[in-house]
């Protein structure tokens, strides 16, 4: 039996959104239920390099590469900031 499918959103900041504009309906992305985060990065074409160094967000909670996804979730993607 085949995973249900669950949408969500997805946004990109701080140069991350090259990565999600071509999303329709303002980031909406439909996945497999049991999706992670690091299923959607690959959807989007994020680089391996850029998925390691970078601030997510799961409704506004800081989240994982690991973290599961579920209906109605939204992703929210930052570049890691330096400097003080």
């Amino acid at each position: 039996m085949e995973n249900p499918s669950i949408n969500i959103t997805v946004r990109g900041y701080l140069g991350f959104e090259i990565y999600t504009r071509c999303l329709p309906d303002k980031g909406s992305l439909t996945i497999s239920s049991g999706s992670k985060i690091k299923d959607v990065l690959d959807i989007i074409l994020m680089p391996m390099g850029l998925q390691s160094n970078m601030a997510i967000f799961i409704n506004g909670r800081l989240a994982e590469l690991e973290s599961l996804l579920k209906e109605n979730d939204e992703a929210v993607f930052f570049p890691n900031m330096e400097g003080g």
